[in-house]
Order: C-alpha cells, then structure tokens, then sequence
C-alpha cells in the first residue's frame, strides 16, 4: 500500500515537473502576459478529449510556447493549452485567465488538481461555467485550493484565423475589465439609441422616408455590434457556426445598407445597384483575401471596411466639387473612421503596444458611422425645412401677386368695359339708320375694333385664370363651322397683307351644332393660327376639322405650306413656337403654348406638332366635343342640288380641292380649273358637247385673268348659252363696284375665308331655292294684347352711356321701360310699379345692385309677391362676380358691352310669357 501511495505521489511529481513555468498566482501581478509560458497541443483530427490527458504518454507531447502570441487557424483541428498554477497560501484564491482577441471559438476548461492524481495518471474534471465572452477578449474563471497545484487544460475550437494573448487577472481587475467592458457597450447602446430615437422623432415630423431608413441602417449596426461582442451567442444559445453566420450576416446587411444610404443622400439613386453590386463582390474577395493574408479574424471585417471608408471619402471630396449640402459631414466622418479602423488593424497585427491603442476603436467607428447617418439625414431636413419655408413663402408671394393682378385687371376689364359699353351698342343702333355705303363701311370698321379689343379684353381674364388654375369650361351648344370661319376671318388682314390663303376644310360628317366651350376653342384656334403665322412669309394655311377615332372627339389640324424644319435643327417646333411668341411679329394676343396646352386638357385631349423640311409645319389637337342633341336647323335641302355641275376657279390648288369636296358631298359634278384661261376652255368645251355647267365659283384675285375679267368673259361667250350661276370669291380688303360686278354677271359674293354650309346657302339662293334666312326669329310681334302682358323692364343703371344703349336696344324691340341711377330708387320703384323684368347694375352710389337685389327679395317674400326674374348687368367677368350675383337673389348674368341679340335672348328667356315684340324702325 505504501508502495502505492508513493508510486502515485511520485508520478503526479513527474506530470506537475514536466509543465515547465508553473506559475504562482499570489506572486504573480495582474495583468502579466502567460503567454510564453503555456506549452501547446494541436490536435488536426479533433481526435483528443480531457480524458486522454490523464495518462502520461499524451501529457508528454506539449510543446512549450515561446512566443508572445499565439496563432490559431480554423482549417480543423482542436488547439489544447496546458497551464500550471499554483496556490501556496492557506486561502482558496480564484483567478482569470484572460485570452485577449479570442472571438468566435468554442472554448473549454478543464482542471487537475492535487488530490485528483491516481496510479494512471491526473483525474481531469470539466470547469463548465466558468467561460465568459466579452466583446475582445474571452475570460476563464479559475479556482484553486488553499496549497495546491493545478493543472489547467483550455481547449479552443476556432471558427477563423486568430492571434491570442494570455493574461493573468485578479478578482479586482477582472472585474474593472468587465465593468469597462459593459460602460463601453452601455455607452455604444445609449448612443445608439438616442440616434434612432431622433431618426424616428425626425420621420414623425417630416415624414421623410429618409430618417427611416437611417434608424433602420444604424439598427443594423447595432445589431451587428451585439454579434460582434459575442452577446447574441448568449442570448439565443447559438453554437459556433451559427454564431459565425450571425456574425458575417449582420455585418452584410448593416454595410451594404450603409453603404446604400449614403449613395442615396448624396443623389445617386442611379448608381446604387450597381455599386452595390460592385461593393459586395469587392467585399467577398477583400475577405478571402485577408482571410489568408492574416491571422487575426478581425482583418476579414475591418479590412473591407477600411477601403469602403477610403471610397467614402473620395466620394466625399467628389460631392464637395458638386456643392452637395452633406459633403463635409461624410468627407470628416470618413477619414476618422478610416483612421479608427487602421489603428485596429495595426493592433490586431500586434504592430504596436497596447498602451498606443484606445482598445476600442471598433466601437468608436461604428458611432463614428452612425453619427453621419443622423447628421447627414438632420442637415438635409433642416435644408429641406428651409426650402420648404422659402417656397411658401414664395408661393405665399406668388400667390399675393396673382390676387392682385386678377384685382387689377378685374377692375381694369370693368373700365375698359363701360366705355366699350357705349361704342359698341351705339353703333351696333347706329346700323338700322340711313347710311351711305362709306359710313357703313366705317361703322363696320368701328364696330370690328370693338368688338375685337373686347375679344382681347377677355383673353386677359383668361389668361389670369389659366395661371391660377380657375379656369372651367362653360359648356354650351354651338355653331362649330361658324367659330372656326370667324377664328380665320380675324386673320384675313394679315393674310392679305402676307399674301397667304387661309382655308376651311371641315368633313361633311361633322355635325354643325356641338357642346363644348366655344370660347376657349376660338382661343386655342386663335394661338395656334398666330404661331403659323409667325413662321411663313406666304403660301396658305389650312383649318380642317374632322371625327377622331374617339367617340365624341374631335381632331382640328392647322397646317402650313412654309418650309420646315430640318431633322438636324436643334430649334424645334415648340421652340420655335415660343420664339414667335416673344418676336410678336402679329397684332393678335394669343396665349402661350402652356395655357393652349391647359385649355386643351380641360377639354379631355392632346396637343401635336410636327415639322418637314420643304412641307411645312402641322399642328393638331384632339377635343372632346360631342354632337348636340338639338340639332341647328337646316332649312336648305340641298337634294336639288343633286346632279347640277360646279365648277371650282382659283389659282390656289387646296380651294379648288375643299370647294370640289364640298361640292361632291351634296352630289353635284365637279370640274376645277387654276386659271381664268383654262376654265374658259371647259366651259366652252362641255358647251360644245351639249353639257353645261350650273355653277361657277371664282377667285378675283388670280394671275392672268381676274375673276371679274373671267365672269365678264363668260357672259359674253356666245358658245355658252346656259345661265350660269357665278359666285365670286374676295378678301376682306376687296370691295368691288357694284355696277362693274353686275354687269360682269357675278350675283354673289363671299369673303374668304368660307364655310361649307355658308356657300351652299349662296349656291340654293343663287339658283332661287330659297328666298329667306334661315335665322330663327327670336321676339316677334305680339298677335293678342289680351293673352300677353306687355313686357315692362325697370333699369338700374347709373352710367349715362350705358343708359343709353339699353334703352335704345329695348326701342329697337319693342320693350317699355322705366330707368333708375341707383340701387335706391330702383327699389322704390319696384314696389311702385309693375315690372316683368329687372335689369340691375351691379355697382351703383347709394345702394348698389346686390343689396338692391337683396331688398326686392325680402320685400318680396314680405308680402307673398311672386318673384320678378332680375337679370345682373356687370362690366365684371370673374367667376366670383357671377356667384356673388346668384347668392343675392339674381336669375341670370349679362357681361358689358352689351349686345342686342344678347339682350334680346335674356329677355325672351325671362318673360314671364311669351311675350313677343317685333324691332321697330326707329
């Protein structure tokens, strides 16, 4: 038994001698490095377990370690470290085994003591428990008897390439070591969470996006930080690999979405994808690379994102060339951050000492990149803050200057109006007196200018309207054919002038009678034959109007005959639309392209240009415009116009071509001739053959032979010996004799240009079809004075002139009336008199028209009368006029200048009976 005891007593001797530098823990100081004096298993096959060290033969094979690092690969294989401690004094002491850059390993202690030692050889027992992970370093608990060795045994399992130290700690240092460890985390955590919680409060105030994703890229990171300190292995129990996986995982997310963030912030939302691409695949080979270039697991991160903050930064002083608003920011956070992660890697490298490194660079890099994130996303919401203010303010401007122009032009159309009041009803009543031909051209003249200055009057309004995006159509139903000729004629002095043709074509199947705007159609017609205008020197232009492939929907094309423009030209169409504009080579105000374009929406279509060079120039738009349901009368039946032959003279190839068309859809025969010689020729040649032409429809202006030497020639021709009916056409300027016209045996003549129902009334009344208009009468005179009462009008007008032309338009139909210059008077007189009707000016002194209005209604309704329409009269034409006359108590509306026929449809749409009145001749 002694024999025994003393065999086993001596082989525990031997195993305890044969670890060299047993180390005693109450000499040595905390902090020491024990890593020269471990000595080192590598087991490649994984094949050792503790239990194996029990006998003496595996014990053998340790090597000592003589170096101030230890190197660990992942590439298999187990590492077993052997070291002696020992305890002399009476107390139990316990220590810690720090192994500083140890991450990512499965670590294991193992102990022999003493008392464990057998015949076989020492009894190890397993240590759980006593292995914590920090965030750089892993820490082995260790307790040892009062006067005992030990033999400790630390198995590491490595994942990746890692260069460890061993140090000694005692309890108090341990726990100083831990205590920074869990201030610095708490710091990075509170730090973290303050950013995020400021990216929120900044989304919930602006609701950008942005700061968003910045609490979502800074979330990563901290994710990606609790991984990187071990924490996520403890809280969700993972083995090694999937805390390996967890730990290139979250450092993938939180760099790329980095990375895309502040490619977003700097404006290069296109670039994304493919940096992304690029980045990720840089950062993969960046990290098999370093993965065999260096032996610390740390490089296969801090390496790829040295050079994406090197990137950063370039990108940073590229941006600053740009004048971008967060340039500075990712330029000054960069270059710290890559300063940061060099002094890692220098550290992890063992390049320097610990005394020149901060030991924890990583953590300061991470709130380094996080802080970018928030102040990046702060300065570019203050700025959009600021640009935002700026830009209401600014539109606040805008729109005060808007509201004072419509104020002054609302008020500049009402003095424009009056006076225009009296020209234009004046000389309208200046009509139905004698006058020679001279002063009737002059009145003309005066009443076209009028009429003309109103039109422009008006187009300012709108123009008001369109850019404050007031303007809404006001559907009615309206001759189509009719504003189209008129939107031309109103350019036939220019024409002459320029000598340029202006021409209608409109298909037969276009009803006459549409719903639509007619106003803003007359407008947009009106602009679009200004531009073309602007662009030739002389040729023609053409209108045309036909179905489009729409229901309901119309197409109008304006074309010219100019030249063009080339492919190659950088000035296109538009371009050159706008230049026209600002040249204002024409006497018309027309809009602008953008309120064309507008108008042309609210119509429910689309505007089109196009331009070859030596064809000329096209512009077309499409418009909804549908038939109406009460359909202008045609009293003309133009069946008899059915086999009876036109023939079409003009030297202008497009009117022969749209007369002949007209002419073919009312099933005549057509012949065309481009010359006074040539049409003579047919004329006498279907004379010869027994046929004969009916109709002759000329142009007086042509080369060669006019259109009077033409008709002349053609009266005396003994070889034509029918009646021919001969239709001249003119410009606005051409006025011929009437003598020298009838002698020439022209019955009729049309100013170009002209519609297709207008010539055919002239072709029916030529050859004695019809005799009559085919105007409707609007007030005829009354047949029983017992069945009608006697329209009876009271007037509330204080401008003279106004005065005037109402009454002299109710003489000229027949109306009695009574006149008042106020709101006041006209109220006592209401409630005097006897009236069917009421005109009332809107503004008057006193008492003006809405509260004059109001008065009536309440007096009215006091004594249970029956209401008397009151039509507004107004030299206002904004909308808000219209409303505040409807909200008083008013029935209708009519803008100054007045005219008569619109007067005469109020009143006749008002009477309270049929009330019928003929015009007398006064």
């Amino acid at each position: 038994m002694k024999y025994y005891i003393s065999l086993t007593l001596l082989l525990f001797i031997s195993i305890f001698a044969k670890a060299d530098n047993k180390i005693d823990i109450t000499n040595t100081t905390s902090g020491s490095d024990l890593t020269a004096k471990v000595s080192i298993i590598f087991d490649p096959k994984n094949e050792l377990t503790y239990e194996h060290f029990s006998q003496s033969n595996v014990l053998n094979r340790f090597t000592p370690n003589h170096t101030p690092f230890i190197n660990i690969s992942k590439k298999g294989g187990t590492y077993w470290l052997q070291l002696a401690l020992v305890n002399p004094s009476r107390k139990e002491q316990v220590s810690y085994i720090k192994i500083r850059d140890l991450q990512l390993a499965e670590t294991n202690i193992y102990q022999a003591i003493e008392s464990s030692v057998t015949h076989n050889g020492p009894f190890f027992y397993s240590t759980t428990g006593n292995v914590f992970v920090g965030h750089d370093a892993t820490y082995i608990r260790i307790k040892i008897p009062e006067e005992t060795s030990t033999l400790n045994l630390i198995r590491i399992h490595p994942i990746s390439d890692q260069r460890i130290e061993l140090l000694f700690l005692d309890k108090e240092h341990y726990q100083e070591d831990i205590l920074e460890n869990n201030w610095m985390q708490g710091i990075f955590a509170g730090i973290l969470i303050t950013l995020v919680t400021t990216l929120l409060y900044l989304y919930r105030t602006s609701r950008n996006t942005s700061s968003l994703a910045g609490a979502a890229v800074i979330t990563l990171i901290g994710f990606f930080y609790i991984t990187y300190t071990g924490q996520t292995k403890a809280i969700f129990d993972l083995n090694q690999l999937q805390s390996l996986t967890m730990y290139y995982l979250t450092f993938g997310l939180a760099f790329l979405s980095y990375l895309s963030l502040t490619l977003y912030l700097c404006g290069l939302k296109s670039q994304i994808k493919k940096i992304l691409i690029f980045a990720g695949t840089l950062g993969v080979i960046l990290m098999v690379t370093s993965h065999h270039l260096y032996a610390n697991h740390l490089t296969t991160i801090i390496i790829p994102s040295l050079v994406a903050c090197l990137a950063m930064t370039g990108l940073g002083f590229q941006q600053l060339t740009r004048k971008n608003h967060i340039a500075s920011n990712l330029v000054f956070s960069s270059i710290i951050a890559s300063v940061l992660l060099t002094a890692n890697i220098i550290h992890a490298l063992g390049i320097t000492p610990d005394m020149l490194t901060l030991g924890f660079e990583d953590s300061l890099t991470l709130i380094v990149l996080s802080m970018f994130i928030t102040t990046a996303i702060g300065k570019l919401l203050f700025i959009h803050t600021q640009s935002s203010n700026r830009q209401y303010r600014e539109n606040k401007v805008r729109r005060e200057l808007i509201t004072a122009k419509n104020s002054f032009l609302a008020q500049f159309s009402h003095e424009m109006r009056t006076p225009l009041n009296g020209v234009v009803g004046m000389t309208e009543l200046l009509f139905d007196t004698p006058l020679s031909n001279n002063q009737r051209e002059y009145i003309s003249t005066i009443q076209e200018s009028g009429e003309r200055l109103m039109t422009m009057i008006n187009d300012v309004i709108d123009y008001t309207r369109i850019e404050s995006r007031e303007l809404s159509l006001n559907e009615r139903t309206f001759d189509l054919q009719s504003v189209v000729v008129q939107c031309l004629t109103d350019f036939s002095r220019e024409a002459e002038q320029k000598q340029i043709e202006l021409i209608t074509d409109i298909a037969n199947d276009i009803p006459q009678m549409v719903r639509g705007d007619n106003e803003r159609l007359r407008q947009i017609l009106h602009g679009l034959i200004s531009h073309l205008f602007n662009l030739i020197e002389h040729g023609e232009i053409i209108v045309s109007v036909e179905s489009n492939s729409t229901p309901n929907q119309l197409r109008f094309q304006i074309r010219d005959t100019g030249i063009g423009f080339k492919k190659n030209q950088n000035s296109s169409l538009f371009d050159a639309y706008q230049q026209s504009k600002a040249n204002l080579k024409t006497s018309d105000l027309s809009l602008n392209l953008s309120m064309i374009q507008e108008l042309i929406h609210l119509m429910g279509g689309e505007l089109h240009m196009a331009s070859e060079f030596g064809k000329g120039n096209v512009i077309w738009f499409t418009a909804n415009m549908p038939a109406s349901e009460v359909e202008k009368e045609d009293v003309f039946d133009d069946s008899v116009l059915e086999g009876l032959h036109l023939l079409a003279v003009d030297d202008n190839v497009s009117i022969t071509k749209v007369i002949a068309h007209h002419a073919h859809s009312w099933g005549m025969e057509t012949s065309i001739a481009h010359g006074g010689p040539e049409a003579l020729a047919i004329l006498r040649n279907k004379a010869s053959l027994e046929e004969k032409i009916d109709v002759v429809i000329l142009d007086y202006k042509m080369p060669i032979m006019n259109g009077i030497e033409l008709a002349a020639k053609i009266k005396e021709d003994n070889l034509i010996t029918n009646d021919v009916l001969v239709i001249m056409l003119t410009g606005l300027n051409f006025t011929p004799n009437n003598t020298t016209v009838k002698n020439a045996g022209i019955r009729h003549i049309l100013t170009k240009p002209v519609s297709g129902s207008a010539l055919k009334q002239v072709i029916l009344k030529g050859l004695g079809h019809i005799t009559h208009s085919n105007a409707p009468a609007e007030l005829h005179q009354i047949e029983d004075p017992n069945r009608h009462k006697t329209l009876n009008v009271l007037i509330a007008e204080d401008n003279q002139v106004s005065t005037k032309v109402i009454c002299g338009m109710l003489r000229k139909i027949g109306v009695s009336y009574e006149v008042t210059s106020n709101g006041e008077q006209a109220y006592d007189a209401f409630r005097n008199g006897d009236f069917n009707i009421v005109l009332m000016d809107c503004e008057m002194p006193i008492m003006d028209g809405f509260e004059a209005t109001q008065a009536i209604r309440d007096w009215e309704k006091r004594n249970k009368k029956t209401e008397v329409p009151i039509i507004a009269l107004s030299a206002h034409v904004m909308p808000q006029q219209k409303a505040m006359c409807m909200d008083c108590g008013m029935n209708d509306y009519i803008e100054k200048p007045i005219e008569l026929s619109t007067l005469r449809s109020k009143l006749r749409d008002w009477a309270p009976v049929v009330t019928v009145v003929e015009e007398t001749t006064e």
